[in-house]
């Protein structure tokens, strides 16, 4: 995978060097675990509440063939949103590998163009004590 692969932006804030390696880190296990990931975008926002305080919102956008996954966190910290941002899209992508493989594996009807015969049931043996007569 190129760098390419990885989009980063701050929003409210400058990234540093090491937030960029920090977010390169963590997102090149995405980029290992699926190979059909064509891009990745982390945005890293910094929110002033009154209540909280200063939040982090770190946003990342897997962009695959179909629907991208998308997944938001807040927390005090920057380095933890990144973290269970990841976290969250790494639990998403195993969902839809799942997924594809369930979808894969299910067997469905198939329609034969040819009559196939039937097979005449067996009768079922009659219960009770070999020997004896039922009524």
């Amino acid at each position: 995978m190129n760098t390419n692969d990885i989009i980063l932006c701050g929003n409210g804030l400058e990234l540093s060097q090491a937030n960029k390696e920090f977010i390169e880190h963590k997102v090149d296990k995405l980029l290992r675990q699926d190979r059909h990931i064509i891009r990745v975008r982390v945005e890293l926002e910094l929110e002033t509440q009154k209540v909280r305080g200063r939040v982090f919102v770190a946003r990342g956008i897997v962009e695959l063939n179909g629907p991208d996954l998308v997944a938001s966190v807040k927390s005090k910290n920057a380095y933890a949103a990144i973290d269970e941002m990841v976290d969250k899209l790494a639990r998403k992508l195993r969902h839809r590998h799942r997924r594809r493989l369930f979808r894969r594996v299910q067997l469905s009807p198939i329609d034969l163009p040819v009559s196939l015969p039937k097979v005449p049931q067996m009768r079922k043996a009659r219960q009770g004590k070999p020997g004896s007569r039922a009524a």
